[in-house]
């Protein structure tokens, strides 16, 4: 119905900012190990991915955790209608739990 529609502006709104701060891990790791490989270092490019992940996997975590605990708090601040407001907490708590692997 319209509730659900209405409840995906804010929840995505929030869910898309937040993973697009943590955007930034991807484009460094991209430059890092486009430059390790080139120059033929293959062991320290390896070790620049391993590390992509292993921090995406937290960063991820640590921000799905977040996102699911005040996920009522922060809508609760732009005001919205119960319905449309319940039906966002829900969205981003679905969300939160895929954030791990958002990041990867």
């Amino acid at each position: 119905g319209t509730s659900q529609l209405a409840a995906l502006g804010p929840a995505t709104s929030l869910c898309d900012s937040s993973v697009y701060v943590l955007s930034c891990i991807g484009v460094a790791t991209t430059n890092l190990y486009a430059s390790h490989r080139a120059r033929g270092r293959f062991v320290a490019a390896r070790r620049v991915a391993s590390d992509a992940l292993t921090i995406g996997l937290l960063c991820g975590t640590l921000l799905g955790v977040v996102l699911y605990m005040l996920a009522e708090v922060v809508l609760g601040i732009w005001n919205l209608e119960r319905i449309v407001y319940l039906t966002a907490v829900s969205y981003i708590r679905v969300r939160a739990v895929g954030m791990p692997v958002a990041l990867l």
